[in-house]
């Protein structure tokens, strides 16, 4: 959470653990950390004057770290109902995950 001079850390109120096979630290207080390690990236370019308006990042995931507790009891899945995800959306940006559902897969499953 570095961009040149600024650290994102304080602000954030997070804390940083260091990662075990790649550079950047981990968020500590994560259920769900994978550690990645950078490929290669693809700028999109949809505006009329040819300007990057997103990019498209290519990561390998190395090393994944959970939390015993977003477990299920047998240890084997994740327990969705356990976790409150946030997704940075861009920039100063953020969500929280409203409620968790499952869908059965169908032929013809279309999004809702």
């Amino acid at each position: 959470m570095h961009r040149g001079d600024f650290n994102e850390w304080p602000q954030s109120g997070l804390h940083e653990r260091p990662s075990h096979s790649v550079r950047p630290p981990c968020v500590a207080e994560s259920a769900v950390s994978i550690e990645c390690k950078y490929l290669g990236h693809h700028d999109m370019i949809i505006h009329p004057k040819g300007q990057p308006t997103g990019t498209v990042v290519i990561l390998e995931g190395v090393k994944v770290h959970v939390k015993k507790d977003v477990m299920s009891e047998e240890g084997s899945s994740l327990e969705m109902s356990r976790l409150r995800p946030v997704a940075r959306l861009g920039g100063i940006t953020y969500a929280l995950m409203g409620e968790v559902s499952s869908r059965r897969k169908t032929a013809n499953h279309k999004l809702p």
